[in-house]
């Protein structure tokens, strides 16, 4: 059995040489041997990475997770190479937590079975505020992205009756692990008041639930899919999703 690396100085060393920053396609060999090595294997660390069905399903999960999840740093505009740094900004405690469970808690909150579409296809990782509000031509069309201060947040085109320009309404949720419950998702949500904003908070199992209640409150609507993931992943024609990668990114066998 190899030796096992616990935290992100110990991946980057074995798996990728110890170099500052990697392009995508170095870093996604190294991630897709890494998951290969421990998937399933019992050890002292309490590493622990998702089950996958087969093959592609875990090159698919580690494609997307490379892309979309490891940006180089919140100022970047594009995606194409990996460091430290964002790695470790994905491993903040309000954001995905430590990395021994990274992808475990990557492919239990990006994926969820209660909605009609992924988490991961409508994350936007660091993308700039005005990028996404350029994109967002509907009311209450909604993306994901990384709060600046760890966790996420949904960004929501606002209802506008009076012609103004179009605006967000932003909502964090952020990863917290309490003594009294444990590892929970928490969403402060914000509501105007006379008097100011009111701040009433709300605890979930995971990001899916808190989309779900989004969803039913109707503050959200309509997804916009990060980049090209609507061309790559979904048939336009006839709107129906390609099932093999939602599947590959749960991971998870059936």
């Amino acid at each position: 059995m190899s030796k096992k690396p616990g935290h992100i100085a110990e991946f980057w060393k074995k798996y990728l040489d110890d170099e500052g920053e990697v392009q995508n396609a170095k870093f996604l060999t190294a991630l897709i041997k890494y998951l290969e090595e421990h998937e399933n294997e019992e050890n002292k660390e309490n590493i622990k990475v998702p089950s996958f069905k087969n093959k592609k399903s875990r090159e698919l999960f580690a494609k997307r997770v490379t892309n979309q999840i490891f940006w180089p740093d919140p100022e970047s505009k594009e995606n194409d190479i990996v460091t430290k740094a964002s790695i470790i900004f994905a491993c903040k405690k309000s954001t995905f937590g430590p990395f021994i469970t990274l992808f475990q808690t990557i492919s239990e909150n990006l994926s969820s079975t209660d909605l009609p579409f992924q988490p991961i296809d409508f994350f936007w990782g660091h993308s700039d505020l005005s990028r996404i509000t350029k994109r967002l031509k509907k009311e209450k069309s909604y993306c994901m992205r990384y709060h600046d201060d760890g966790g996420f947040e949904i960004c929501i085109r606002k209802v506008v009756e009076d012609g103004s320009d179009p605006s967000l309404r932003r909502e964090r949720i952020k990863r917290m692990n309490l003594k009294s419950k444990g590892v929970i998702w928490r969403w402060e949500e914000q509501i105007a008041m006379i008097q100011g904003m009111k701040i009433n908070k709300h605890d979930f199992g995971s990001v899916g639930a808190w989309l779900k209640e989004l969803k039913d409150k109707e503050i959200i609507e309509e997804p916009v899919m990060y980049g090209t993931a609507y061309r790559s992943y979904v048939d336009k024609k006839n709107k129906n999703r390609d099932h093999e990668v939602d599947n590959a990114f749960k991971g998870m066998r059936s």
